[in-house]
């Protein structure tokens, strides 16, 4: 063997050796490591808690500095493990339940994310840990009230809602009684505390408030409107044979409340009713008084019928007007004139014929032994009593005394002979201008005088009452009309019997001492003097077509029963065109048995205030629908020269 075969061989000895031994070294060591984590692995206590993290944290970083080697030889590993998936369960668990901790005690609505974060914290857990959150309960109950205050906030809303779809307490009307209700219930269903929160509780408040006064003010109205149909069921003229259903209706008034008497409508008629059952009641007490007197009298009963006249003297007009056996006093109490002097069973029945005014030819009654004479002194010029005929027409009033004598009787009566009676004004007509209004004021007022009119349009010899004034008919004015048949249909020329004076064409035509005249004249006094009614166009009369704004209105002067005239109707505005054949829009009117029309023309309407007009007119006139009117006959007798100038 060579020397460096033994080097070799020697060498080779050696690091055997050393590779040997360094290996056992090295065993040694990572059995050592891989001891040092098995001994810090079972350390850990049996039962982990959170205060075990650090010595569980610190025994995994030991095991993970380890070879893999060494970690090969590590025993306990999954005891670590398993410590550590207990940590981490210990540390889920209280996650969820700092979670719940942050939770509040008193849970309001702006808890929700504190709460659902809790709660899909404690979802996530997995189920074998959920039971191990020590303070699932709170968050059960901290649901649980998050969940009252939702529905609490959902109904507080709800009512705010209702509240608000209210209309506005000026709108509101009972009609909306049931939702106010309606939201009130639902009010009334929430806690106090809910109640605190709803916003527009003041306007609930209010709207409740009106409508319980509009239930009130609807109670007052049907309170008052049952005494306004009771009122109302009472006949228009009450009889004493009403005082029964007056007193009903008194005393439901009087049980109003003074809210509701102010609602009452008819309380005037209740108080004319009342008014007149009292008045009735008076009139009655004269009324038996009358009826008590004998049928047959004698001198003896005198005192009873002065007694009668007394009380019945001492009603008010009203009172005496209720008399309705007046007539039979007064016979009475000629009765006992006569027996006191048998010659006025003559005189009386002859008096009663006379009227108070005479303006006519008249024959005055006579009996054999009556005498008809003037007092002494009178002025006998107008009418001769003997032959009983209007000897002069006298324009104002002319009062005279007249003495009727019979056996050893003379008694005196007051005869009116004027066409005016005692306290009306004569209006008379006195031209068409402006220049013939008199110089003293408006003709209309009264400034007008008869012979102006003598020589302006003339007299017709009729005259109308109206008011406290009389007016006359000018000359040829008054046109009677008879129908052969109900309804016939008079034409122009029957409407015309004094001609058109060449104005054929023409509606609008006046009358000036009875000739036919375009635009200008008095109206016409038509008359149905037949026994049926009679039809014609407005337009065919004489006077303006009728323009009623000008004063220029047709009007009907109507008979009623008792034999007097009222006013109206007015005949409504129309045209009628100037042609005679044209008829459009021309207005027919009805005329029955006894009326009168009147056909204003310009001297009557004087629209434009100049003065010279009679204003026998409705529009700026004198005339009023429903008010009394009088027609008279008068002869008028021209016994006097009349100068004149119409210039």
């Amino acid at each position: 063997m060579t020397k460096s075969n033994k080097i070799y061989k020697f060498l080779f000895v050696f690091v055997f050796l050393f590779i040997v031994f360094g290996l056992a070294a090295c065993d040694n060591a990572d059995k050592k490591a891989a001891k040092a984590v098995d001994s810090a692995i079972e350390a850990l206590p049996a039962e982990v808690t959170l205060a075990d993290e650090e010595a569980i944290v610190s025994a995994r970083e030991e095991y993970d500095k380890l070879t893999d080697k060494q970690k090969e030889l590590v025993t306990k590993l999954e005891i670590l493990e398993t410590k550590e998936a207990e940590l981490k369960d210990l540390k889920d668990i209280k996650s969820v339940e700092d979670l719940i901790a942050l939770i509040p005690e008193t849970v309001t609505l702006a808890d929700n994310a504190k709460i659902q974060a809790a709660r899909t914290a404690y979802n996530a857990l997995k189920s074998a840990l959920q039971s191990k959150v020590s303070n699932y309960n709170k968050l059960q109950a901290a649901e649980t009230a998050y969940q009252a205050l939702v529905a609490s906030k959902e109904a507080v809303d709800e009512v705010i809602d209702l509240i608000d779809e209210l209309p506005d307490v000026d709108d509101v009307t009972l009609d909306d009684k049931e939702d106010v209700l309606a939201a009130k219930a639902a009010y009334d269903a929430l806690t106090a505390t809910e109640k605190s929160q709803v916003t527009n509780a003041s306007k609930l408040t209010d709207l409740l408030t009106k409508i319980a006064q509009l239930e009130a003010d609807e109670a007052d109205r049907e309170a008052a409107e049952a005494v306004d149909l009771k009122i109302a069921l009472l006949p228009a003229v009450v009889q004493l044979t009403d005082k029964e259903a007056v007193e009903e209706a008194r005393a439901m008034y009087d049980a109003l409340t003074e809210a509701q008497k102010a609602l009452v409508t008819g309380l005037n008629k209740l108080t004319a009713a009342e008014t007149r059952i009292v008045d009735l009641e008076a009139a009655k007490v004269v009324i038996d008084m009358i009826a008590a007197l004998p049928e047959t009298l004698t001198l003896d009963d005198e005192d009873d019928v002065v007694a009668a006249r007394e009380a019945f003297e001492a009603l008010s007009e009203v009172r005496k007007g209720m008399v309705t056996n007046l007539d039979l006093l007064k016979e009475k109490e000629e009765e006992i004139e006569i027996l006191k002097n048998p010659d006025l069973a003559v005189l009386n029945p002859l008096i009663k014929q006379i009227p108070d005014q005479i303006i006519d030819d008249f024959t005055f009654p006579t009996a054999e032994g009556v005498t008809w004479a003037y007092k002494d002194g009178e002025d006998d010029s107008l009418f001769d009593l003997e032959a009983g005929i209007l000897l002069k027409t006298s324009f104002e009033t002319a009062l005279r005394t007249i003495e009727v004598s019979y056996g050893e009787t003379t008694l005196e009566l007051v005869i009116n002979f004027g066409v005016v009676k005692e306290d009306f004004t004569p209006i008379f007509y006195v031209g068409g201008a402006a220049a013939d209004k008199p110089a003293e004021g408006n003709n209309w007022d009264g400034y007008g005088t008869w012979d102006k009119q003598l020589a302006k349009t003339g007299f017709g010899g009729y005259l109308i009452e109206y008011g406290n004034k009389v007016y006359f008919i000018s000359k040829d004015a008054f046109i009677p009309l008879v129908g052969t048949e109900e309804n016939e249909h008079l034409d122009r020329e029957t409407l015309r019997p004094l001609g058109m004076n060449g104005q054929d064409s023409r509606n609008n035509l006046g009358l000036i001492n009875g000739i036919p005249t375009e635009y200008a004249g008095t109206a016409a006094l038509y008359y149905n003097a037949g026994d049926v009614p009679i039809k014609f166009y407005g337009c065919d009369t004489y006077g303006r077509v009728n323009a009623v704004f000008a004063g220029y209105g047709k009007v009907v002067f109507s008979r009623q029963e008792d034999g007097s005239y009222k006013v109206g109707p007015m005949i409504p505005e129309h045209g009628g065109g100037d042609d005679v054949g044209t008829k459009e829009g021309s207005y027919i009117i009805t005329l029955n048995p006894g009326d009168y029309l009147w056909t204003p023309h310009t001297w009557e309407t004087d629209y434009n205030n100049s003065g010279f007009g009679t204003r026998l007119c409705s529009a700026q006139g004198v005339l009023t629908e429903n008010s009394p009117i009088t027609v008279k006959k008068f002869k008028f007798v021209q016994e006097f020269e009349v100068e004149y100038n119409l210039d």
